[in-house]
């Protein structure tokens, strides 16, 4: 894998971390939850290999970034009803924090390391929400 968007060793880190995005995906399945399973985990984790296989800005990084936000409206607006609502939306929205301050970081202040470490953060973050999301009861 070749530079691209962001260094091999970033890319192969992110990669790496997606994975967080399928077990949460096989979980929601357990849980008897198939449109989270597959409108968020599921398509998150298999659009985010895509991405970061890729490494370029390109239709994968954008099939990416529409996925994440299609997953995160969904899950949103699933929350409203779930019994960990409060939960989900503190890991959630802290992943997204974390994300955009790691952005910051990349494009502002180049501290590519520290951008890196909070992106894999976002991912670590939301899966905890995930996992409190699909735990939960719904009205």
């Amino acid at each position: 894998m070749k530079d691209g968007i962001v260094s091999k060793k970033h890319a192969n880190l992110f990669l790496n971390f997606s994975w967080l995005f399928f077990f949460n995906y096989l979980y929601a399945l357990y849980k008897d939850l198939p449109d989270l399973a597959i409108c968020t985990s599921g398509l998150v984790w298999f659009t985010t290999i895509l991405a970061w296989t890729a490494n370029e800005i390109g239709i994968y990084r954008y099939i990416d970034i529409i996925a994440v936000q299609i997953g995160l409206w969904y899950q949103c607006y699933r929350a409203l009803n779930a019994s960990y609502k409060y939960q989900y939306y503190i890991f959630t929205f802290s992943g997204a924090l974390s994300s955009l301050i790691g952005m910051y970081l990349k494009y502002i202040n180049k501290h590519l390391d520290l951008s890196a470490y909070l992106h894999v953060n976002s991912y670590i973050l939301s899966n905890i929400g995930s996992t409190f999301l699909y735990s939960s009861t719904f009205n």
